[in-house]
């Protein structure tokens, strides 16, 4: 269901959510894909992934607040895995699991 957006001036369109008949359309650009307007669950769980892998880098080394999001970017960057996938196992590590070698091995290369 697409309607003309009122207002916008700009040729956008306005989608309307059939689930809610109440919710007025949300305005879109001409050809913006709706899916791609609005973080999706996946990427709003993998940035709360890295936070909380963040707090635990820097609770458990005893690192500068602004330090945490570093160490787990390099980390990330140095063993060519995903941002998300190595803050899973962060917090896996902060939840008394073991800490994979390889991440253990980079994080004394990079703290100590």
């Amino acid at each position: 269901m697409h309607r003309r957006s009122r207002g916008s001036g700009r040729g956008g369109i306005a989608t309307a959510d059939p689930s809610n008949p109440h919710e007025p359309p949300t305005p879109q650009l001409a050809g913006a894909d709706p899916l791609r307007a609005r973080p999706t669950e996946a990427a709003a769980h993998a940035r709360a992934a890295v936070d909380q892998a963040t707090g635990i880098l820097t609770a458990r080394l005893l690192l500068p607040p602004d330090r945490g999001l570093d160490v787990l970017r390099t980390v990330s960057q140095h063993l060519d895995e995903q941002l998300p996938d190595v803050a899973e196992d962060i917090i896996r590590w902060g939840l008394g699991h073991p800490l994979r070698p390889s991440i253990a091995e980079e994080l004394r290369r990079l703290v100590d």
